[in-house]
């Protein structure tokens, strides 16, 4: 942070790809077929994981923010399966030190806590986005899916559990706030 805070970001994008697919088999298979009835129940083909990229204006590396047990900050490797939205330039330029510290003032370190409801990488993407001012109604759009209405039930109580044994392993492996990669 001390090297690039005064940077400024640039070139944000918001992402999104489907989930895993052997996830996306297991959340069906574990609750007995459920999963794939509320997706398509609510015209669903897939879940999606959501996240930033965003480039500083001193070099050419292309940097992904994305929460997924743990908030993650690492070198960007593209996918073919993602769909992104460019988003306007701000207003006003925004320091990459301003851009990771304005979503913690104000939310707080809930934003850091992973619950695949309220906590999830939609409400991540679009907090970081409202605390510095890059919110709109075109990205709403394109970032929520209503997750709480497709994981009731089993599939909630499954996906907290799932959530909460990766995030203690992540922490055992990596200690706790060390997942970044740059």
């Amino acid at each position: 942070m001390e090297e690039h805070g005064n940077n400024f970001v640039t070139n944000i994008t918001v992402c999104r790809k489907p989930i895993l697919k052997y996830i996306d088999y297991a959340f069906n298979m574990l609750s007995f077929g459920s999963w794939n009835k509320r997706k398509k129940e609510f015209n669903y083909d897939n879940m999606f994981h959501t996240y930033l990229t965003f480039r500083l204006n001193y070099g050419k590396e292309v940097y992904v923010l994305e929460k997924n047990q743990v908030v993650r900050l690492a070198i960007y490797k593209s996918d073919k399966l993602e769909k992104c939205i460019a988003l306007n330039r701000p207003e006003r330029p925004i320091t990459f030190k301003d851009f990771l510290q304005n979503p913690l003032l104000k939310f707080g370190q809930r934003l850091l806590e992973y619950d695949p409801v309220n906590a999830n990488c939609q409400k991540f993407v679009m907090a970081v986005l409202e605390s510095s001012g890059l919110l709109t109604p075109n990205i709403i759009n394109f970032v929520n899916q209503d997750a709480d209405k497709v994981l009731l039930g089993y599939p909630l109580i499954l996906a907290r559990i799932i959530t909460k044994v990766a995030n203690r392993a992540d922490t055992l492996i990596y200690g706790k706030g060390n997942e970044v990669e740059c």
